[in-house]
Protein backbone atom coordinates (compact mmCIF):
# COMPACT_ATOMS: atom_id res chain seq x y z
CA UNK A 1 0.00 0.00 0.00
CA UNK A 2 1.04 3.91 -0.83
CA UNK A 3 0.93 6.80 1.79
CA UNK A 4 -1.89 7.94 0.14
CA UNK A 5 -4.35 4.50 0.76
CA UNK A 6 -6.68 4.56 3.63
CA UNK A 7 -8.00 2.26 5.46
CA UNK A 8 -11.53 0.49 5.20
CA UNK A 9 -12.63 2.88 8.21
CA UNK A 10 -11.41 6.27 6.58
CA UNK A 11 -8.09 6.41 8.58
CA UNK A 12 -4.82 7.09 7.11
CA UNK A 13 -2.48 3.65 7.18
CA UNK A 14 0.90 6.64 7.49
CA UNK A 15 1.72 6.90 11.18
CA UNK A 16 2.88 10.65 10.49
CA UNK A 17 -0.54 11.37 8.59
CA UNK A 18 -2.62 9.52 11.73
CA UNK A 19 -0.45 11.79 13.86
CA UNK A 20 -1.48 15.39 11.94
CA UNK A 21 -4.89 13.50 12.06
CA UNK A 22 -5.14 13.34 15.96
CA UNK A 23 -3.31 16.49 16.39
CA UNK A 24 -6.11 18.25 13.91
CA UNK A 25 -8.94 16.87 15.42
CA UNK A 26 -7.60 17.58 18.85
CA UNK A 27 -7.39 21.39 18.08
CA UNK A 28 -10.78 21.11 16.72
CA UNK A 29 -12.17 19.32 19.59
CA UNK A 30 -9.93 22.16 22.06
CA UNK A 31 -11.74 25.13 19.97
CA UNK A 32 -15.21 23.35 20.25
CA UNK A 33 -15.17 22.85 24.16
CA UNK A 34 -13.84 26.29 24.41
CA UNK A 35 -17.10 27.41 22.20
CA UNK A 36 -19.40 25.72 24.21
CA UNK A 37 -18.04 26.33 27.98
CA UNK A 38 -18.18 30.37 26.60
CA UNK A 39 -21.79 29.56 25.97
CA UNK A 40 -22.55 27.76 29.09
CA UNK A 41 -20.48 30.39 31.37
CA UNK A 42 -23.76 32.85 31.53
CA UNK A 43 -22.33 34.61 34.42
CA UNK A 44 -18.86 35.41 32.52
CA UNK A 45 -20.99 36.33 29.38
CA UNK A 46 -22.94 38.77 31.64
CA UNK A 47 -20.29 39.76 33.20
CA UNK A 48 -18.60 40.85 29.76
CA UNK A 49 -21.73 42.57 28.31
CA UNK A 50 -21.89 44.55 31.58
CA UNK A 51 -18.22 45.80 31.14
CA UNK A 52 -19.33 46.76 27.70
CA UNK A 53 -22.02 48.53 28.79
CA UNK A 54 -20.25 50.29 31.09
CA UNK A 55 -17.48 51.14 28.47
CA UNK A 56 -20.32 52.71 25.92
CA UNK A 57 -21.78 54.43 29.26
CA UNK A 58 -18.34 56.14 29.84
CA UNK A 59 -17.63 56.93 26.42
CA UNK A 60 -21.48 58.60 25.91
CA UNK A 61 -20.87 60.38 29.10
CA UNK A 62 -17.12 61.87 28.06
CA UNK A 63 -19.04 63.02 24.50
CA UNK A 64 -21.38 64.28 26.00
CA UNK A 65 -19.50 66.55 28.38
CA UNK A 66 -17.43 67.35 25.64
CA UNK A 67 -20.45 68.41 23.47
CA UNK A 68 -21.53 70.64 26.97
CA UNK A 69 -18.38 72.02 26.76
CA UNK A 70 -17.99 73.28 23.31
CA UNK A 71 -21.59 74.65 23.37
CA UNK A 72 -20.54 76.59 27.18
CA UNK A 73 -17.64 78.28 24.92
CA UNK A 74 -19.84 79.12 21.84
CA UNK A 75 -22.39 80.73 24.39
CA UNK A 76 -20.24 82.71 26.08
CA UNK A 77 -18.66 83.61 23.09
CA UNK A 78 -22.17 85.03 21.78
CA UNK A 79 -22.84 86.37 24.94
CA UNK A 80 -19.71 88.34 24.94
CA UNK A 81 -20.44 89.96 21.42
CA UNK A 82 -24.19 90.26 22.13
CA UNK A 83 -22.53 92.39 25.33
CA UNK A 84 -19.86 94.21 23.27
CA UNK A 85 -22.90 95.24 20.80
CA UNK A 86 -25.37 95.98 24.10
CA UNK A 87 -22.43 98.47 24.87
CA UNK A 88 -21.47 100.49 21.87
CA UNK A 89 -25.30 100.64 21.05
CA UNK A 90 -25.68 102.87 24.74
CA UNK A 91 -22.85 104.48 24.19
CA UNK A 92 -24.13 105.63 20.72
CA UNK A 93 -27.94 106.51 22.42
CA UNK A 94 -26.16 108.42 24.88
CA UNK A 95 -24.02 110.36 22.48
CA UNK A 96 -27.19 110.96 19.94
CA UNK A 97 -29.78 112.40 23.60
CA UNK A 98 -26.82 115.00 24.77
CA UNK A 99 -26.46 115.95 20.69
CA UNK A 100 -30.10 115.99 20.64
CA UNK A 101 -30.13 117.87 24.17
CA UNK A 102 -27.02 120.34 23.18
CA UNK A 103 -29.40 121.08 20.03
CA UNK A 104 -31.92 121.94 21.63
CA UNK A 105 -30.32 124.07 24.53
CA UNK A 106 -29.00 125.88 21.56
CA UNK A 107 -32.05 126.48 19.73
CA UNK A 108 -33.69 127.68 22.99
CA UNK A 109 -31.39 129.87 23.59
CA UNK A 110 -30.78 131.39 20.16
CA UNK A 111 -34.58 131.93 20.03
CA UNK A 112 -35.53 133.24 23.49
CA UNK A 113 -38.65 135.13 22.88
CA UNK A 114 -40.11 132.47 21.26
CA UNK A 115 -39.78 130.35 24.27
CA UNK A 116 -40.12 132.04 27.18
CA UNK A 117 -43.59 133.44 25.09
CA UNK A 118 -44.61 129.61 24.90
CA UNK A 119 -43.70 129.24 28.48
CA UNK A 120 -45.62 132.19 29.63
CA UNK A 121 -48.45 130.58 27.77
CA UNK A 122 -48.38 127.06 29.15
CA UNK A 123 -48.39 129.12 32.56
CA UNK A 124 -51.35 130.92 31.61
CA UNK A 125 -53.14 127.31 30.57
CA UNK A 126 -52.25 125.98 34.22
CA UNK A 127 -53.84 129.03 35.57
CA UNK A 128 -57.60 128.87 33.83
CA UNK A 129 -57.50 125.05 33.76
CA UNK A 130 -56.73 125.34 38.12
CA UNK A 131 -59.42 128.29 38.27
CA UNK A 132 -62.48 126.29 36.96
CA UNK A 133 -61.38 123.30 38.60
CA UNK A 134 -61.87 125.10 41.64
CA UNK A 135 -64.81 126.91 40.81
CA UNK A 136 -66.60 123.60 40.64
Amino acid sequence: MSSDEQRADGAPDDPAELREEIEKTREELGDTVEALSHKVDVKGRVSEGIDERKHQAKETAAHARETVAQATAAAQHQAAEAAAAARTTAEQAAASARANAEQARNTVQANRTPAIAAAAGVVVLLALVVRRRRSR
